[in-house]
């Protein structure tokens, strides 16, 4: 995914085998109050963010971190 002017906060990561993220879902991520999934990104398509979705291995996850919490991701 590309953006003209990415906003402050984004971090882009993807899910590799054998990572904590790896066939979880959402809802079990220790993310943290400041961190939010902004897109999922499957093989080209977008999935629904929601806390039953389930990660795997390939997905680009699209996070917005607020720039006031100091969070590690």
């Amino acid at each position: 995914m590309r953006f003209q002017h990415e906003p402050a906060g984004l971090c882009r990561h993807v899910v590799v085998a054998g990572s904590p993220a790896e066939n979880s879902t959402i809802a079990d991520l220790a993310l943290g109050e400041g961190t939010w999934i902004s897109m999922i990104n499957r093989s080209g398509a977008l999935v629904a963010v929601r806390g039953d979705t389930t990660l795997r291995t390939g997905d680009e996850v699209l996070l917005l971190l607020d720039p006031h919490t100091d969070t590690d991701v």
